[in-house]
């Protein structure tokens, strides 16, 4: 093999290569964004399609540049003379029904349109198949890799706040903002405002208790916030995880931080009555 030939046989290597990749780079990130199932079934479809149709290009040009080699004849130096040494044999006649034949080349066209139709059905169906795996398999990791006391709080709930309820305690104000019940806890978020000039400490971790008709539950500070903070005349947001759901008959429930800590003026304990829808 010449130099020539060498090299444009390693760039047309290099050149699939690059064509590889850049389609792989594509889909992934055209398929990052927060789109519907069919339209990344869509997007790594076409991209899929795009990347074999350039890779059957480059190997119809590494084919069309082996076809262009002059083929070896043997031109006898008297009639029925041997071929010499190292010599090739005459190509043999084109017989009769071959690709310049109009049957054949019919035969061909059909065949080369159906395998187009396979070509689309498989990429088609390859991209389906792959984005629904990947899908699956990188739902699978995360919830393996997440975990359990985060995975509590994955599912966002349904809202069960029917008003927003506060209460005031000295210089703090605790106003709860959402009530979400999923099938495993309880999430409420509030807000407490501080118009003294002590910082105040919301502990959850045994002191934040949720009270419904028939059972009382407590906090998990791994699955929300372990402490709300709330400066002096300023105000902090917080989710309070608790560990248990509420009865679908609860009208009411209470929220209670039991130890607050802060200055001497600081209040001890708060609660706050909560409707519920």
């Amino acid at each position: 093999m010449g130099g020539r030939r060498l090299f444009r046989y390693f760039f047309l290597v290099a050149l699939a290569y690059g064509v590889t990749t850049l389609g792989a780079g594509v889909a992934d990130y055209l398929t990052r964004f927060d789109l519907s199932k069919t339209t990344n079934l869509l997007l790594s479809s076409g991209v899929g399609l795009c990347s074999a149709l350039a890779l059957g290009a480059i190997d119809l040009a590494k084919q069309g540049k082996a076809e262009e080699r002059p083929q070896l004849t043997h031109v006898p130096a008297y009639p029925g003379a041997p071929p010499p040494y190292g010599g090739l044999p005459a190509p043999p006649p084109t017989p009769a029904g071959s690709y310049r034949d109009g049957s054949s080349r019919r035969r061909g066209g059909a065949g080369l349109f159906l395998t187009i139709l396979v070509l689309l059905a498989l990429i088609i169906g390859g991209g389906y198949v792959l984005t629904t795996g990947v899908t699956w398999a990188a739902d699978k990791l995360s919830d393996i890799a997440t975990p359990p006391w985060l995975n509590k709080t994955k599912d966002p709930g349904v809202e069960r706040l029917a008003n927003q309820a506060s209460n005031t305690a000295g210089p703090l104000t605790v106003t709860v903002l959402s009530v979400r019940v999923n099938d495993q806890v309880t999430m409420i978020k509030v807000n407490a405002k501080n118009s003294g000039s002590d910082t105040l400490r919301l502990p959850t971790f045994t002191t934040a208790q949720l009270t419904t008709q028939d059972a009382t539950l407590e906090a998990d500070p791994a699955a929300g916030d372990s402490t709300i903070v709330v400066p002096p005349a300023g105000e902090s947001f917080g989710t309070v995880v608790f560990d248990g759901v509420l009865a679908p008959g609860a009208a009411e429930i209470t929220l209670s931080f039991t130890q607050i800590y802060g200055g001497f003026d600081s209040p001890r304990s708060i609660s706050v009555q909560i409707p519920i829808s």
